[in-house]
């Protein structure tokens, strides 16, 4: 077992390994043990992978049986065939930098940097963490899981030893930027186009997530459009997009 931080410890897994396990308890509440068996978990007593995802609250663990709760059920609804989607992506980094002190740390301490060499990140991130308290550390197998999981989620990009610090934003305006189109001196956004390429499927929702920066038009064909007020106000709402605001404004069927 990796210690990312003094209260929350981090298995040495890839993206791929959290999503399969979410996925395989999404129907029914599963015994850790048949998780063991499946291969789906690991380590002793509960689990490396089902203490890591209790503490971050995304299962619950009731007379040994794990079943997902409300936030790990709403992330899993943006997992297309096995894949997490870019939206996914976007919810679980977020997700994790509020609920992992050290994945926040890392990241935050990657973007000022803009780039470094994997050993040197190591050195400064913990240098900071000390910053916060002589207790916190990330010892160098829980790091490079970190580091593995901020690649999958397309926030760092790895080449060799180098590190450097990309983010989702600049990928998220290229989304919205493709959505936009104008008429005349006045811009407008396809919500409908725009929820394809986030393979979201609850119209609704990002309607009222972008509330303050769109502004529904009726076009001559009666079809409602949606006037822009201002495209990076819309790109920062979607890269700061959370799970509990996605619980809040999710249709009740969905």
């Amino acid at each position: 077992m990796s210690i990312v931080q003094k209260s929350i410890p981090f298995p040495p897994i890839k993206l791929e390994k959290i999503i399969k396990y979410l996925s395989y308890i999404n129907e029914r509440p599963v015994n850790i043990t048949e998780l063991k068996n499946n291969k789906i978990d690991f380590g002793r007593g509960r689990g490396d992978i089902t203490r890591f995802l209790v503490q971050i609250e995304l299962v619950d663990v009731e007379n040994s049986k794990v079943k997902l709760t409300d936030r790990g059920r709403t992330l899993l609804k943006f997992v297309r065939d096995d894949r997490p989607t870019f939206l996914f992506k976007i919810l679980f980094n977020n997700y994790m930098i509020d609920k992992v002190l050290t994945y926040r740390v890392l990241i935050d301490t990657i973007r000022e940097l803009q780039s470094s060499n994997i050993n040197e990140l190591y050195s400064i991130a913990n240098s900071r963490l000390r910053e916060l308290s002589p207790s916190l550390w990330i010892n160098k197998v829980a790091y490079r899981s970190l580091i593995s999981l901020a690649t999958d989620l397309e926030v760092i990009e790895r080449r060799g030893e180098s590190l450097t610090y990309v983010g989702q934003v600049t990928k998220i305006r290229e989304l919205v930027t493709k959505c936009v189109f104008s008429r005349g001196r006045v811009r407008y956004l396809d919500i409908d186009k725009l929820c394809n390429i986030l393979e979201l499927d609850d119209r609704e929702l990002l309607c009222n997530i972008l509330n303050n920066c769109i502004v529904p038009v009726k076009s001559p064909s009666a079809v409602k459009i949606y006037r822009v007020r201002d495209i990076e106000a819309v790109v920062e709402k979607v890269s700061k997009l959370s799970v509990d605001l996605v619980m809040k404004f999710s249709s009740p069927e969905r």
